[in-house]
């Protein structure tokens, strides 16, 4: 996995398509100046999208080995990491799925925005 990205959590049961919601690694955010815009700033600064080994290289290679139905078409950069006090973790750092996904239901709903369910 890229230095980039410290959580993700795939969005696809019942969906016509995967996405995915994804944290940006604590040292990264910080480089681009902390706070909840690292993800953002990393996005802007092209790093994300595109660069060696990481980004959109990163996601097209990992799309190419997969089949078409399991392939990442789009991804939410969070402004923060999944954390137990906020609900989003278990005391053992295991993603509460249902907890994550109620939680970004606004985000979710975005990557989907004009599609219907199956």
């Amino acid at each position: 996995m890229s230095d980039l990205i410290s959580q993700v959590v795939v969005i696809g049961d019942l969906r016509k398509f995967v996405s995915v919601l994804v944290t940006v690694a604590e040292t990264k955010r910080r480089e681009c100046g902390g706070g909840g815009r690292g993800g953002f700033q990393l996005w802007r600064r092209g790093e994300i999208k595109s660069g060696p080994g990481q980004g959109a290289g990163r996601h097209r290679s990992l799309n190419a080995t997969l089949p078409s139905y399991e392939t990442v078409k789009r991804f939410t950069i969070l402004d923060r990491d999944f954390s137990i006090e906020s609900g989003e973790l278990t005391p053992s750092l295991k993603v509460k799925r249902k907890a994550a996904t109620q939680k970004f239901k606004a985000q979710i709903d975005a990557m989907y925005d004009g599609e219907s369910h199956q």
